[in-house]
């Protein structure tokens, strides 16, 4: 029975991912026809700083440098520029990876409504598949498909917590939402969020203590303190130096 049961879950989450896939297909087909599409007007700050990571090795754009620059998030430009590498320089090859990570944030929601609610993951993963903000987004040079990607991550690690209360789900959601952070800096609020919420969490739903409660959310923000920190000040604060 347990064998059959989840037999169905991977059918249900291949059908989700494959159908999520083919959508996104025939959309990267027509795409190929006309790729000047891929580019969108915050796509040149993106581009210049991972042209200029392959080409110097330094996290910097020739172009687009405006005072926003400064508060955007360096893994996605990492992201593109390890692509490119990849594929000799290609944006299809970019948006290509970006269809196959767009495909797996639906099977992601698949498992988070099936967590929340058993029954519904079929129904949200494919919503999520015919989504066609999803679908669109996933086919431009912007941050939006990866960020999605990352801030499902982190509620799964909500949902996680709210399962287990353990130490390593406080570690994994507060590591979940650095690094969502690293994606778009917006996340930068969801510590300011998640700790009451994580207290409250531990403290009524797994019975523990208020110092133990507390020592947990420390933890939750440690470790998003370790995946945040080095990166933004690694990548932000030092090029300011020759503005």
């Amino acid at each position: 029975m347990v064998r059959t049961s989840k037999d169905m879950i991977m059918r249900r989450q291949s059908v989700v991912f494959l159908i999520a896939l083919s959508l996104r297909g025939v959309v990267y087909l027509m795409v190929m026809g006309t790729p000047q599409v891929i580019q969108q007007p915050d796509s040149v700050v993106y581009l210049s700083v991972s042209e200029n990571l392959l080409t110097h090795g330094a996290y910097y754009p020739t172009e687009g440098r405006t005072s926003a620059f400064m508060v955007r998030s360096p893994l996605y430009p990492l992201l593109v520029a390890s692509v490119m590498g990849l594929f000799g320089g290609s944006l299809l090859g970019v948006v290509l990876v970006q269809v196959w990570l767009d495909s797996i944030t639906c099977v992601m929601i698949y498992y988070l409504a099936e967590k929340i609610k058993k029954g519904t993951g079929l129904l949200s993963g494919l919503l999520a598949a015919a989504h066609l903000g999803m679908v669109t987004y996933s086919h431009f040079i912007l941050n939006d498909s990866f960020f999605v990607f990352g801030f499902v991550g982190v509620l799964l690690g909500m949902v996680y917590v709210l399962e287990k209360g353990s130490l390593r789900s406080v570690a994994y959601l507060g590591a979940a939402s650095g690094c969502a952070v690293l994606i778009r800096p917006v996340a930068a609020y969801l510590p300011f969020f998640l700790a009451p919420l994580l207290m409250g969490a531990l403290m009524v739903r797994h019975r523990q203590s208020l110092l133990w409660a507390a020592g947990k959310v420390a933890v939750m923000i440690g470790a998003f303190t370790l995946l945040f920190f080095p990166g933004w000040v690694t990548t932000n604060g030092i090029l300011g130096v020759s503005d």
